[in-house]
C-alpha cells in the first residue's frame, strides 16, 4: 500500500522533544510494512520548518554544533531514512486552465489543488500535499495536522485517499 507521509509526521518522528513524537512513531509503526512516500514539497517544507526552529529541537544522533545547513540536511536525510521513504517526483505536466477569458497553462498539481480548494477549503500547503498524494497514487495520507483531520471525510470523498491520524 502506498502511504503519503505528511511533513509533520516526518519531523515529529525524529525530533524527540516534539509534542507529537510518540504519536508519529506509533502511526508509522502501525504501517511499517507498507511503502512510505513523500514529495519534493515535503523536502522543501522540512527545510523551511527546520531553518526556522533549529535552536528548539532535540534529535538523537545529530550533532547540533555543526553548521546549520549541514544539520538541516542531516535531519532531512534522517527523517527519510528512518522510515525508508521514497521521494517521488511529479512529472511536469502542463494543462490548460480556464480563468475567465484567460486560458492559463498550469502544472496539473496546481489545477488539482485549485479544484480541491473549492470543495475542501484547506490552506495552500495542505491542498498541495493532498493534490500531490493523489497524483502519486497514495492510498493513505498519514498526518497529525488538525485541519486535514477535520476535513478527512471530505478529502476521502474527493480523492479516494484515506486520511489517518491515529494509530
Amino acid at each position: 500500500m502506498r502511504i503519503y507521509v505528511d511533513t509533520g509526521i516526518l519531523l515529529a518522528n525524529v525530533i524527540i522533544n516534539d509534542p507529537n513524537h510518540e504519536r508519529a512513531q506509533a502511526l508509522l509503526k502501525t504501517f511499517r510494512n507498507n511503502k512510505f512516500i513523500v514529495s519534493e514539497l515535503s523536502i522543501v517544507e522540512m527545510f523551511s520548518v527546520l531553518s526556522r526552529n533549529l535552536d528548539l529541537i532535540e534529535i538523537r544522533g545529530v550533532d547540533l554544533k555543526e553548521s546549520p545547513s549541514r544539520i538541516i540536511k542531516a535531519i532531512v536525510l534522517l527523517a527519510l531514512k528512518k522510515i525508508n521513504a521514497s521521494v517521488l517526483m511529479q512529472k511536469e505536466k502542463l494543462m490548460s486552465y480556464k480563468l475567465g477569458k484567460c486560458n492559463l497553462k498550469m502544472h496539473s498539481m496546481y489545477i488539482e489543488a485549485v479544484e480541491l480548494s473549492k470543495k475542501i477549503k484547506l490552506k495552500t500547503l495542505d491542498l498541495l500535499h493532498i493534490a500531490l498524494a493523489k497524483q502519486l497514487n497514495a492510498e493513505i495520507f498519514l498526518t497529525l495536522d488538525k485541519d486535514i483531520l477535520k476535513k478527512a471525510s471530505s478529502i476521502t470523498k474527493e480523492t479516494e485517499i484515506k486520511i489517518i491520524g491515529k494509530a
